[in-house]
């Protein structure tokens, strides 16, 4: 497996998520969804800590974690929730514009790669871990990054 297709998951992630992070918050709050800049960078960065973790199993073991290639398919597969996503708005969405360059090409790469070899892992057998680790991934970031804006809110409090 060349490490490009382990390690490139991170890079890939960070190309799409540098949009996510400039685009996010005033996106929700152009519809009045209240969210910081701050609340929205957090939980991009602490997903960025779980993506990393998942690409770095992968490289330790040449492609063939599970953990791994159940991120993969689950960052792929996440591609068409922001497409989903813009349709049902009628209009651009946070992470969409980078789908098309970054995270469907890069899925698909790195999945032919793990197919020539010879060891990616049938979807069936992925789908249950990609889809706790989406939803997991999603419940982690947002839920650290409220956790950790509320201390930081304290601590301004009382000074």
């Amino acid at each position: 497996m060349p490490l490009a297709a382990t390690v490139g998951l991170f890079a890939a992630w960070a190309v799409h998520d540098a949009e996510e992070w400039l685009t996010t918050a005033p996106w929700a709050r152009a519809r009045g969804i209240p969210m910081s800049d701050r609340m929205a960078r957090t939980a991009i960065a602490v997903m960025g800590v779980l993506v990393a973790g998942a690409a770095i199993d992968g490289a330790r073991t040449n492609g063939r974690s599970t953990l791994y290639q159940s991120v993969l398919l689950a960052y792929g597969l996440h591609g068409f929730t922001h497409a989903a996503n813009s349709i049902g708005v009628r209009g651009y969405s946070p992470g969409v514009a980078t789908v098309p360059v970054a995270v469907v090409p890069f899925w698909l790469w790195a999945s032919s790669r793990l197919e020539r070899a010879g060891i990616r892992r049938p979807g069936r057998e992925l789908a249950p871990h990609a889809a706790a680790a989406l939803v997991g991934g999603l419940g982690v970031s947002y839920g650290a990054a409220a956790l950790f804006n509320r201390h930081l809110d304290d601590r301004m409090l009382e000074r």
